[in-house]
């Protein structure tokens, strides 16, 4: 073997080895009727984890960069809901039932 082949060999096995990233999970808090964050920057495949510290529920609302509304439900206080966001862009997220929570999360 030359040694161009075997260089070349041994970086075919190292990004082999390398695999994909890990997904993250970022979370973001809703307290006093807000979210604790106006904006969010994640990657694709990462999770974003809404927590409700509020006394009340909230409705959040998900509309995608292709301007698809996904509703993930009533979200009781103490608990958390879920989305992972598929594609990169822009995504808009509200509560439906306190009209002034609004962020913007920026997948890339």
């Amino acid at each position: 073997m030359t040694a161009t082949f075997r260089l070349s060999l041994s970086l075919l096995t190292l990004l082999a080895c390398a695999g994909p990233a890990l997904a993250a999970d970022i979370t973001v808090d809703q307290i006093k009727e807000k979210f604790d964050k106006d904006g969010l920057a994640v990657k694709v495949g990462d999770t974003v984890i809404f927590s409700n510290s509020d006394p009340v529920k909230h409705n959040l609302t998900v509309v995608t960069p292709d301007e698809e509304s996904k509703d993930l439900g009533m979200e009781a206080p103490g608990t958390s809901v879920k989305y992972t966001p598929a594609k990169a862009g822009t995504y808009d997220v509200r509560c439906s039932i306190h009209p002034k929570m609004k962020m913007k999360i920026k997948v890339d």
